[in-house]
């Protein structure tokens, strides 16, 4: 019979295996991510569209100096904070769109417009 010794494991490697894949899954998780947008809006106006952001963390999150880009581009003021589940929203016109909406504390106006056929927009943080 075969003599079957188990194998020995270098110390590190658990703790490698663990950095790789908890460092992996971090940077492909995001806190704040796109939730909704309106790209086309009815009659076909640049001023009527907007991006709504989502706050998937339970915690407020500092949008200070973030800012969105490619597609259209808009810089977060300091102090811009999103509350812990909240949602927040960027319109190229701010007016129009919480006069045609009713709502309140809408961002903007954002430069560039959204492409009907798509495009790609990110979301870059101030690092």
């Amino acid at each position: 019979m075969a003599d079957v010794r188990p194998m020995k494991v270098p110390s590190f490697l658990p703790f490698a295996f663990l950095v790789f894949f908890l460092g992996r899954a971090a940077a492909v998780d995001s806190v704040v991510v796109f939730n909704e947008l309106s790209y086309h809006p009815v009659g076909g106006a640049a001023a009527g569209e907007w991006v709504e952001l989502h706050n998937q963390m339970a915690i407020d999150i500092d949008l200070s100096g973030w800012h969105l880009e490619d597609g259209i581009n808009f810089t977060f003021a300091e102090g811009t904070v999103i509350p812990g589940g909240g949602h927040l929203v960027i319109a190229a016109d701010p007016a129009a769109l919480q006069a045609a909406f009713g709502i309140t504390k809408v961002l903007g106006p954002f430069s560039g417009s959204l492409g009907n056929g798509g495009e790609p927009i990110e979301l870059r943080d101030r690092n």
